[in-house]
């Protein structure tokens, strides 16, 4: 089994790449590369908007983001047979 982990922070441009990786990659090498990890990497936001804004709405914020990216590349992933856990950056 081979691991795949994908920092995503723009949908579009995530497509464009890993089009060209599967694409490189042989139908054996596709088949058994069967653990893949989105990991989504929220922008960061200003010193100033943190100091306005509580922990608790940063967080809510970069949940919400990350849904969204990844309801983005959903069903380009599924056209191409990949299965794949999402995961939320929590550090820089």
């Amino acid at each position: 089994m081979k691991k795949i982990i994908v920092l995503v922070d723009d949908a579009a441009h995530t497509q464009g790449l890993l089009d060209a990786a599967l694409s490189k990659m042989r139908p054996d090498e596709r088949a058994h590369a069967d653990d893949w990890t989105l990991v989504a990497c929220a922008p960061r936001l200003t010193h100033r908007v943190s100091k306005w804004v509580s922990h608790g709405a940063r967080e809510h914020w970069r949940t919400k983001w990350a849904q969204k990216l990844f309801t983005e590349l959903d069903p380009w992933l599924t056209a191409r047979g990949v299965q794949a856990h999402r995961v939320l950056a929590k550090g820089p």
